[in-house]
Order: structure tokens, then C-alpha cells, then sequence
């Protein structure tokens, strides 16, 4: 009953000040897990998405709290269920690396199938990879192609890479130098894919 009217009391204190999970994102990126934790914990069990997905990332991480892959876990799917992209993500990155769980391939594809779906492109490249890799089902690498380009054309440097590199060797798709050229170009941009910049100068040298 204490914990209830505690509960009810930070509530009414957090509207107030119109705190909410972005409050909390800040308090996080200064280093201040303790109040950000704070904050989730109590809008988290309110119900709120991100506030859900916040905390399983602090339970994840260990930031601010003892590390537990199962309370991550849990709050977790409490904000897939709500439909945070990011959930599915890192619930599919739990079960493929075998965090506070037995590592499942095929349910690892599964979550990252349902972020893919709303358009998250760290899970459009996992699901491709996946797909290229046949870690569930058969090789499919005309599927992998169409995720990677999915998470290409929504701006992840990798995947960017991954397309240039496919229309210069034909997986997936046909050969086409023209489109890996304009593909190494956009990668190239990014500092996480530095690489590019060499495979750009190669093809231009074989001109």
C-alpha cells in the first residue's frame, strides 16, 4: 500500500514538472543513470513505452543498477508490446547472442522480422543478415538484398556498403557498376564505413 501511494505521489510530482522519459534520456546522457532509473521506474510502471524500453536498456547495460538480462528482458517486451521498434530490436540481439537467454536463431529473427517491420534499419540489416547467412532456413540472398537495400535507402552506412558491394559482385542482384559506384559514394560519407572510399577508388581505377 506505501509503495502504491509512493508510486501515486511521484506521479503526481513528475506532472508537475512535466517530467517524462525524455527527462530521463537527459539525466542518462550526462551520466546520471541513478535519477534517470528514477524516473523509468516510476513512469515505466505507469505504462509508458519508451520509459519501458529506457529501463530495459539500463537493466541491459547496467547502468545505474545491478545488470539483469531478465528484468531488461522483461521490460523490454513490455515496450515491444506497445510497439517500440527499438524493443523488438534488442530483444532479437538478446536471443542471438545468447544474453539472459539460450541463444534461438529463429526467434532472434522472428523480433527482428517485427522491427524491420516498422522501419527500424538496424533490425532491417539484422534480419538481412540472417537471411544472407541462412542461420534459420536456407541461404536466401534475393531477400537478404531487399532488406539491405531497405536499410540502405533509410540511411544505415553499413548497409550502404552492403548494396554498393552487391551490385559490384552480383549477389543477390545483377551486376550493375554504375549503381555500386553511386552506393560506395553514399557510404563513403560516413565515417563508420571508411572502407568504401577504397572500393570507390578501385572501381574508378578500373575504369
Amino acid at each position: 500500500m506505501k509503495k502504491i501511494l509512493l508510486i501515486g505521489l511521484l506521479l503526481l510530482t513528475f506532472s508537475a514538472l512535466a517530467i517524462d522519459a525524455e527527462t530521463g534520456a537527459l539525466h542518462a546522457s550526462n551520466g546520471d543513470f541513478k535519477t534517470a532509473y528514477n524516473i523509468w521506474k516510476v513512469l515505466a510502471a505507469e505504462g509508458d513505452a519508451k520509459s519501458q524500453f529506457y529501463l530495459g536498456v539500463l537493466y541491459e547495460k547496467g547502468n545505474g543498477v545491478d545488470q539483469d538480462y531478465p528484468q531488461a528482458l522483461f521490460w523490454y517486451i513490455k515496450a515491444a508490446e506497445q510497439g517500440v521498434a527499438r524493443a523488438y530490436y534488442n530483444i532479437g540481439n538478446m536471443f542471438f547472442n545468447g544474453r539472459g537467454v539460450s541463444v534461438d536463431y529463429k526467434e532472434a529473427t522472428r523480433r527482428f522480422q517485427l522491427s524491420a517491420n516498422l522501419n527500424y534499419p538496424p533490425a532491417e540489416y539484422n534480419l538481412a543478415y540472417m537471411l544472407e547467412q541462412g542461420l534459420v532456413d536456407k541461404k536466401n540472398p534475393d531477400q537478404a538484398f531487399k532488406w539491405y537495400l531497405k536499410a540502405a535507402e533509410n540511411g544505415l552506412p553499413k548497409a550502404q556498403l552492403k548494396i554498393a558491394q552487391a551490385y559490384e559482385t552480383g549477389v543477390g542482384i545483377a551486376k550493375d557498376r554504375a549503381k555500386a559506384i553511386q552506393w560506395y559514394e553514399k557510404a563513403s560519407t560516413h565515417k563508420e564505413t571508411p572502407e568504401a572510399r577504397y572500393h570507390l577508388a578501385m572501381l574508378y581505377l578500373d575504369n
